[in-house]
């Protein structure tokens, strides 16, 4: 118990302002010092353990579903450099054409139908549609045709381009330059078929 009471004595008498005259003021300003000490410690170490802490967590080749659940938290700090940088258009889209259903009737695609026309050279008024419609729709099947040969060739020059980016797009990111590129690639070949 002595001992106790010797730190205790100890404590209370700590002076580590020996050279103030007034042992009072040098006891008071002793506790103040110690409080202010014990408190700009605490903050420290409060503000330590509170503080925000980067660390960097590498993840190799994360599936679709762990890089969007990882973006979803960490949108701002996530980096996903890609492996591959650059990939043709093709690998990633899709883009079926649509005909206009003239060109996709049988009216054009079946020549039977157009054979038709060759054995009907009778004696017909001249605005009879027999006596004209061979021509017609022979022009119409090579229009149609050439439209298609024109789709399909921009078809494959538009799936052989590659689409380059050194990091993961975000979805939305991604889905607003597809459509881009598929809005230009429409213009590009309705611009041509329409020259």
């Amino acid at each position: 118990m002595s001992f106790v009471r010797h730190i205790y004595r100890k404590i209370v008498t700590l002076n580590v302002f020996p050279f103030i005259h007034d042992a009072n003021n040098g006891l008071e300003s002793t506790r103040i010092y110690v409080v202010s000490l014990i408190i700009g410690i605490l903050t420290l170490v409060f503000y330590a353990t509170m503080s925000i802490q980067i660390r960097t967590v590498t993840v190799y080749q994360p599936s679709l579903n762990k890089y969007e659940s990882l973006y979803d938290i960490y949108s701002s700090a996530l980096v996903c450099p890609c492996t591959n940088l650059s990939i043709s258009y093709g690998s990633i889209m899709n883009v079926q054409p649509r005909y206009h259903q003239v060109c996709s009737s049988d009216f054009v695609n079946n020549d039977a139908w157009l054979l038709y026309y060759p054995g009907q050279r009778g004696d017909f008024y001249s605005l009879d549609f027999r006596s004209m419609g061979y021509a017609l729709f022979t022009l119409l099947q090579t229009l149609c045709i050439m439209s298609n040969e024109t789709v399909t060739n921009e078809l494959t020059v538009f799936n052989n381009i590659q689409f380059v980016s050194t990091q993961v797009l975000a979805k939305d990111t991604f889905n607003n330059q597809t459509s881009a590129l598929i809005q230009q690639f429409e213009n590009q070949v309705f611009s041509k078929e329409c020259d």
